[in-house]
C-alpha cells in the first residue's frame, strides 16, 4: 500500500537533511562537552495522520529495538504523535547518523515521519560501554544477534564497537 501522510518523494527529498541533522546534532552535543562513544538514551517522536501506524510501528520500537514508548499514541488537530525513548548506545557521529537513518526509514515504513530526537546528557558524569571486559568477538556477535532481531542501528553500534577495542 503506498504512503499517503509520508510519502516516497517527501521520504527521498528529506534523506540528506535527516544526515545533517544528525551530524549537527552530534557535533553540537560534541561541543557541549559529550565524548565519543558515551552510552546516552534518546528521546524520539514520530508523527502521522493514522493512529493504527503508529500503534504499528510502536510494536515493533518495543519488541525489536527494546525500547520504551511513552504514554498512547495521541492526536493533536488530526495529528498523531508516537513518543519514546531508545536504549542506551554509545553515540559517536557515525552512529547517530546510523540511528537516524534507521528511525527515518522505520518511519517511513509505517507512513510516519520521524519528527524530532535528544537527549539531554552530563558532560561531567559520562557512562562507557565495557570495552575491557568484553571481546570484539562479543560484540560481532551481539551485532548479529540485533540484526537478526531487525535492530540494524543497535547491529551496527555493536560492530562499531569491535574497532574501539
Amino acid at each position: 500500500m503506498e504512503n499517503t501522510y509520508f510519502t516516497w518523494a517527501a521520504f527521498s527529498k528529506n534523506y540528506n537533511d535527516e544526515i545533517n541533522s544528525a551530524d549537527s546534532v552530534y557535533f553540537s552535543m560534541e561541543s557541549n562537552g559529550l565524548t565519543p562513544y558515551s552510552m546516552l538514551a534518546f528521546d524520539f517522536h514520530f508523527l502521522s495522520d493514522s493512529k493504527a501506524n503508529l500503534n504499528n510501528l510502536a510494536l515493533l520500537l518495543k519488541n525489536s529495538y527494546g525500547y520504551k514508548v511513552l504514554g498512547p499514541v495521541k492526536t493533536e488537530n488530526g495529528v498523531w504523535d508516537l513518543s519514546g525513548k531508545t536504549s542506551p548506545f554509545p553515540v559517536t557521529a557515525d552512529n547517530l547518523v546510523y540511528w537516524t537513518l534507521d528511525m527515518y526509514k522505520r518511519g517511513y515504513e509505517f507512513d510516519a515521519k520521524f519528527d524530532g530526537f535528544g537527549a539531554p546528557f552530563d558532560k561531567n558524569n559520562q557512562i562507557f560501554p565495557q570495552f575491557e571486559a568484553t571481546t570484539a568477538d562479543e560484540f560481532f556477535n551481539k551485532g548479529f544477534d540485533y540484526y537478526n532481531q531487525g535492530n540494524l542501528s543497535a547491529a551496527i553500534a555493536q560492530w562499531t564497537n569491535t574497532q574501539s577495542e
